[in-house]
């Protein structure tokens, strides 16, 4: 997650693996076994490196940076995250970023619409029944909710498309300082062996 430019610290690397699993300060210093201040403190310099206000786009500039230099001479140190679509949704479900190849596989979304907005437009389906899903019943309304969702999956129909998308996810909920989830980040990617 690191370039030459804004290389981390090893406890930072910590933390930001930490604050993308959607951990509160609280639970992060537990994890680490620091105080909840000393969380704060790093949380405080990160924001600062990367020029941004909440821990979101934090999350965001990192994965951002992290894709770049995955893209660069593919010694980035998450594996695999040009195949992976990566979103990061406020906590009205509306898009604060996605990558290309997010794009690629669900389509653009409209940064202003609202998650129940999207599933107007989208279809999303339970793989195993194919029924139609509610938003709260997503991968990312469930993250709303504050449930992470590991190996997940869904079918996505584009509009203007005739089938179905099978779609593996992670999504995690993305906590403040005081445990209210503020957004969700979701990394998803094509299972092809079951669109139809």
């Amino acid at each position: 997650m690191t370039t030459k430019s804004t290389a981390l610290t090893p406890r930072q690397e910590q933390v930001m693996a930490l604050l993308s699993e959607g951990l509160s300060n609280r639970d992060i210093g537990v994890r680490l076994g620091i105080s909840e201040q000393a969380v704060k403190a790093v949380v405080s310099r990160l924001l600062a490196r990367f020029h941004v206000r909440n821990r979101a786009s934090l999350v965001r500039a990192a994965i951002g940076e992290a894709h770049a230099a995955d893209r660069g001479d593919g010694s980035g140190d998450i594996r695999g995250l040009s195949d992976a679509g990566i979103v990061v949704f406020d906590v009205e479900g509306r898009v604060l970023f996605m990558n290309d190849r997010g794009s690629a596989l669900a389509g653009t979304f409209d940064e202003r619409r609202s998650l129940p907005e999207q599933m107007a437009y989208y279809t999303v389906r339970d793989p195993e029944t194919r029924r139609p899903l509610e938003p709260a019943e997503t991968p990312v309304g469930r993250a709303l909710s504050g449930e992470t969702v590991s190996d997940g999956c869904f079918l996505i129909r584009l509009p203007g498309s005739e089938s179905d998308t099978l779609l593996r996810t992670s999504t995690t909920p993305l906590r403040d300082s005081q445990g209210h989830v503020t957004g969700v980040i979701a990394l998803f990617w094509h299972e092809p062996a079951r669109s139809s």
